[in-house]
């Protein structure tokens, strides 16, 4: 009948029955008004040892619009958290959000001050909301962690929190990339090989320990940081040879190192790793294969001999080894190291593979990219060699594109594309470079028109869409935003009807002028192709033609 009965209450909240001690949590939430100190009884059912009673508490708290009724919430992540659990803490914590952000940008303690409450409730705010927030401690901790933040953010963040905590650059960051919270283990490693060897070499022992870590996701980057402090990769491809783990995770910090005399030095050790076969490699098959494709990584990065490394990739190609891996290795060689007859052989070995591929599993990135690579190739082979090669490849691929940026060659790995006018088609941008880049699609012979607008815009100038850099000009076709180290962005393209040679373009300021490639939009790919052989820096990447990727549907 609605009439509260606090003895009654009481009595059910301190039963040894959970269920009676969770109903009796559910009535205090609608008799919270008539019930004295009912926020701190909350609180202290939000550490039932009962779940059920817990979620009921957590529950009740977001009714109350107060940020002590936060405490609540966050006292229930005290003890074990199921999915019904997080759900609710989750969505009471949004609901109270206004209340507890207010609280946290004032200063004002949130559970008494708990640091791991706090990081708890600023792990659930989104990124532009993080950035908003005074610079605390505890704000900048949780920027130098977060994915989706900008180098020169994290690296601000970092620094804050140096200055405020007396701590040195490298420890903080080793404490961070460890942590057993969520983290952005790239963002934060790549900030790591950012420091200088001497301050790395400060923190060798630690470096070590993450490194030689089981699980730990900057493994890598703490091999890379070690040979930086070194100045050698001597000591720790010594280290890491008590393991393979240790050798696979060494591996895959060469091609981080930021330092390409340092890098190139790794040429004489990973080669040999490409001319091994599976059964010469020690180790489990999931440990084998890390090897496999971070030697690939480190021979491509070393920058040197790269005709041998384009040999030995060919090889791995033709065994059937890490295909995809050692074919996205071949994009980033210079052309002037595809020879004519290892060209041939491994385009036709990557038309094999493909021919191999089920329909249904054509659109996979793995696959887009081998076979844009067995097109590519096709353009160093003479015309009798490449036309049947050709056709068989029109057949087999899908409109869809991935471009990469080069590392530290202010290119893009793949500088024309040649489509079918009248089609839709994807492109995907990835930049695995240090610097930011983007990817913009520009209309035939508008690229220093748009290059020279975006660099008088402002630096924080965006256009409608929120980008940087791109200016809103009837010649921008298709952008991309300006894409930090790691990230990724697909642009979907509308059908381009007007033939003619198209370019794309990264538009960040002064980039224009060498990073760019052609576009070219032609009714017949084939006719094109052959008009327009590829010659040095010209590089032809042929779409299939109208009639066969029908007939591929």
């Amino acid at each position: 009948h609605n009439t509260v009965d606090i003895d009654l209450l009481t009595q059910a909240l301190r039963s040894p029955d959970a269920n009676a001690r969770a109903a009796g949590t559910r009535v205090l939430c609608y008799w919270r008004d008539h019930v004295p100190n009912a926020l701190a009884e909350l609180k202290r059912l939000a550490g039932d040892e009962n779940p059920r009673v817990r979620l009921q508490a957590v529950r009740a708290a977001s009714f109350f619009p107060v940020a002590e009724a936060t405490d609540v919430a966050l006292a229930a992540t005290k003890r074990e958290v199921d999915y019904y659990l997080d759900y609710t803490i989750g969505e009471t914590l949004r609901q109270l959000r206004p209340q507890w952000r207010q609280s946290l940008g004032a200063g004002t303690a949130i559970a008494g001050g708990d640091p791991a409450s706090v990081r708890y409730l600023l792990r659930t705010l989104s990124v532009p909301d993080l950035l908003s927030m005074p610079r605390t401690p505890a704000v900048s901790e949780n920027i130098l962690g977060r994915a989706g933040v900008t180098n020169v953010v994290r690296a601000e963040a970092l620094e804050n929190l140096a200055k405020v905590r007396g701590a040195s650059p490298v420890a903080l960051l080793l404490e961070t990339i460890d942590s057993p919270a969520e983290i952005d283990a790239k963002g934060v490693g790549r900030l790591l090989l950012a420091q200088s060897p001497e301050a790395l070499r400060a923190h060798r022992p630690a470096l070590l320990k993450l490194a030689l870590s089981d699980t730990s996701e900057g493994r890598s980057y703490a091999w890379a940081a070690m040979a930086m402090a070194d100045k050698s990769l001597e000591p720790a491809w010594q280290e890491a040879s008590a393991s393979p783990l240790s050798r696979a995770s060494l591996l895959g910090g060469i091609h981080l190192i930021p330092d390409a005399t340092l890098r190139a030095t790794a040429y004489e050790r990973v080669m040999p790793l490409l001319a091994m076969t599976i059964t010469d490699i020690e180790g489990p098959d999931h440990i084998v294969a890390a090897i496999q494709r971070d030697a690939i990584r480190s021979a491509v990065s070393t920058r040197r001999e790269p005709a041998a490394v384009f040999a030995a990739l060919g090889t791995m190609i033709e065994r059937g080894y890490q295909v995809p891996t050692a074919a996205q290795g071949l994009r980033s060689l210079p052309r002037d190291a595809w020879s004519g007859d290892a060209a041939a052989a491994t385009a036709r070995t990557l038309v094999a593979w493909a021919q191999k591929i089920p329909a249904n599993e054509r659109t996979g990135r793995d696959y887009v990219e081998t076979v844009q690579i067995a097109e590519e190739l096709t353009g160093v082979l003479a015309a009798t060699d490449a036309a049947p090669l050709r056709k068989t490849l029109a057949g087999l691929r899908v409109l869809s594109f991935v471009i990469r940026t080069v590392n530290e060659q202010m290119r893009y790995d793949i500088p024309r594309l040649v489509v079918p006018a009248g089609k839709a088609f994807e492109l995907t941008f990835d930049n695995p470079d240090v610097m930011p880049h983007n990817l913009v699609v520009v209309k035939p012979g508008t690229r220093e028109k748009v290059g020279t607008a975006a660099m008088v815009m402002k630096p924080d100038e965006r256009d409608v869409r929120g980008r940087l850099y791109v200016p809103d000009s009837g010649d921008v076709l298709a952008a991309t935003k300006m894409l930090e180290t790691g990230q990724s962005e697909t642009l979907r393209l509308p059908p381009m009807r007007g033939e003619g040679v198209y370019e794309y373009v990264c538009t960040f300021p002064g980039h224009w002028v060498m990073m760019y490639g052609q576009l070219v939009v032609t009714k017949d790919v084939d006719a094109y192709l052959k008009a327009n052989p590829t010659t040095g820096a010209a590089r032809p990447l042929a779409a299939a033609h109208s009639g066969a990727h029908n007939a591929s549907h």
